[in-house]
């Protein structure tokens, strides 16, 4: 489909100029219809951007499908080999057997270590704390456009992109 758009782009040119030789006191503004008229070459970018649009929702809703229904499916296993493990320890610990050995495993029971629980975190000295650094990058950006000298920062080329509004 793009081999097509860029074989219309010297037959689009060829009639811009036609035109603009037509009406050469013309702005660009006051023949633009003239030109999406005479050429195809406007039609069929919105085509092309239409089946863009429709390919990138297509696979949005594949993907988000996909993946919700492969999230659930894996919870329900995790949830399925947490029962089964928890039947396991407690016929194990109700049978006083503290491992199991067979050929493809070993199982033993394991006493766990207590867990930290935050009850109040305000209360917890700085000390024990970890402050994240993070760039506030609108700021720089600003600091950066202004002409401000940032160290260790600097702003990268802009990169062409295409918006589509759909209304």
């Amino acid at each position: 489909m793009t081999h097509n758009l860029l074989a219309l782009v010297p037959a689009h040119r060829a009639i811009v100029e036609a035109i603009r030789e037509m009406y050469p006191g013309e702005s660009d503004d006051d023949i633009a219809d003239t030109i999406a008229g005479e050429s195809d070459l406007q039609d069929a970018i919105v085509m092309v951007l239409r089946l863009a649009l429709e390919r990138e929702a297509q696979a949005k809703a594949i993907k988000d499908e996909l993946i919700a229904r492969l999230l659930y499916r894996a919870h329900r296993l995790e949830d399925g080999a947490r029962s089964l493990r928890a039947a396991a320890l407690q016929a194990m610990q109700d049978a006083n057997l503290p491992k199991i050995r067979a050929i493809d495993m070993t199982a033993s029971i394991g006493h766990g270590k207590p867990k930290v629980v935050i009850v109040e975190e305000g209360l917890i000295p700085p000390a024990l704390c970890k402050i994240e650094r993070t760039p506030k990058k609108a700021e720089i950006g600003k600091l950066l456009a202004e002409g401000t000298d940032v160290p260790g920062c600097t702003l990268s080329n802009g990169v062409d992109f295409l918006t589509i509004h759909r209304g």
